[in-house]
């Protein structure tokens, strides 16, 4: 049966989420994924979208560990605590994913995003930085909102377009998106 998304959000300590507007991403947190430059476009998306919140889910290698604490840093610094949830790795990723409303990549390098693909395939509207791998998966806006690499400013402005953009264009960019990802990303090709 599916998890609800009240019951999701409750587990990770979220329940008053549930009406708001969820961005999420899943990856581990090192500096070619872009958290950084996540964290301060969400911090200017704010602005715009008081009712955004951010859950990340992954994990960090140990090499990482400065990163991490880099990321956590920017959250107390700008008084993110009430809208961002760092959660670490965990088992439950893809129930998570399935309660975002936008999912989004700031990668700033990328082979093969499975977390894309995975969110793609649930059909959650995506936005992602214009690199190798996330533009292989959008090609271009018919299928999300591409933005531009290791620009917060850009980032921002793609959360901001993709939040206000009315329903039913979501709903065509899904609709492609998971076409796409049935025609050209399936276990057979």
């Amino acid at each position: 049966l599916p998890i609800s998304r009240g019951t999701v959000l409750e587990s990770i300590g979220c329940r008053d989420w549930i009406n708001k507007k969820l961005l999420g991403t899943i990856s581990r947190l090192s500096p070619e994924k872009g958290v950084l430059d996540l964290l301060f476009a969400f911090s200017i998306a704010i602005n715009e979208i008081d009712d955004l919140k951010l859950i990340i889910v992954g994990g960090y290698p140990e090499e990482h560990e400065d990163y991490y604490n880099k990321a956590k840093s920017f959250i107390e610094e700008k008084n993110l605590g009430k809208h961002v949830r760092v959660l670490g790795y965990r088992h439950d990723a893809l129930e998570i994913l399935k309660c975002m409303d936008f999912y989004i990549s700031s990668s700033l390098s990328e082979g093969l995003p499975i977390s894309m693909l995975e969110a793609c395939a649930a059909e959650i509207p995506t936005i992602a930085t214009e690199i190798t791998g996330n533009k292989d998966i959008l090609r271009n806006s018919v299928y999300g909102v591409l933005t531009e690499s290791g620009s917060p400013e850009s980032i921002s402005e793609g959360i901001v377009k993709m939040a206000l953009m009315p329903k039913r264009e979501r709903a065509i960019l899904t609709r492609n998106s998971l076409n796409r990802i049935r025609n050209h990303f399936s276990i057979e090709q």
